[in-house]
């Protein structure tokens, strides 16, 4: 086990329902062509059958009061990876709607503190991943390198890869053309797409919840899952 930094600790006593210390980011793709009602699920058994790596197998475990420390566990992603689907037709006001509602509740503290959703249905035959992970497990600069890595530079990469996987056993670490700073805030899901990608841009300031750091343009040029490609507004 891996002592919890009084920082990290801080997160976790001070969260409350009505002030979540959780960061959700998310990334949409423009579905592979003949795929439009395959990719979605290919995706999600891609993902249910992955391994987590390092802190996405770390499960809290209170040792006293107050005194708590990581436990590595084996993630049941059953319960971490979820499907689910935009009605028709698929709106960006529906999605930013669905990501504010997904994004509401806390984590549960029986598992490893994060959750991913494969969004589907959204309009123009696009889906997206959206991560939501606690605070204390990952900081906001690691959220936005790990969001970063699970993208390709080629189209031809055949790997399905999510945040949450070893890049070592899977691909060396992607290097790509990032435009996001690191010190910047993003803003709520309620935002319009405008202000969702212009805070996108800024990153993430740490202590504070990502509601949601959204639109696909800040990432142009940045192909991921094999066949799929960054959705251009």
């Amino acid at each position: 086990m891996t002592r919890i930094s009084p920082t990290d600790l801080s997160f976790l006593l001070l969260e409350r329902a009505n002030r979540p210390n959780h960061m959700a980011a998310f990334t949409i793709f423009q579905k592979p062509e003949g795929q439009e009602s395959s990719f979605g699920p290919r995706l999600f058994d891609a993902y249910r059958h992955s391994q987590a790596a390092k802190p996405f197998n770390h499960k809290l475990k209170w040792l006293g009061r107050d005194v708590a420390a990581w436990e590595t566990v084996e993630p049941d992603m059953q319960y971490h990876i979820r499907h689910i689907a935009i009605p028709a037709p698929g709106s960006m006001q529906q999605f930013h709607e669905t990501v504010s509602f997904l994004n509401t509740s806390l984590l549960d503290r029986g598992h490893p503190l994060w959750e991913c959703y494969i969004i589907d249905g959204i309009e123009n035959g696009r889906i997206a991943v959206m991560i939501k992970v606690h605070h204390s497990l990952i900081d906001g600069e690691g959220g936005l390198r790990a969001m970063r890595n699970f993208l390709s530079d080629s189209p031809d990469n055949k790997t399905l890869a999510g945040p949450w996987m070893s890049f070592e056993s899977a691909d060396k670490p992607r290097r790509t053309r990032t435009i996001m700073s690191r010190r910047a805030t993003a803003r709520c899901a309620q935002g319009t797409e405008q202000d969702a990608g212009r805070h996108f841009r800024r990153g993430c300031r740490c202590g504070r919840p990502w509601r949601a750091i959204a639109e696909p343009e800040v990432a142009q040029g940045f192909p991921a899952l094999h066949g799929a490609t960054h959705s251009l507004q």
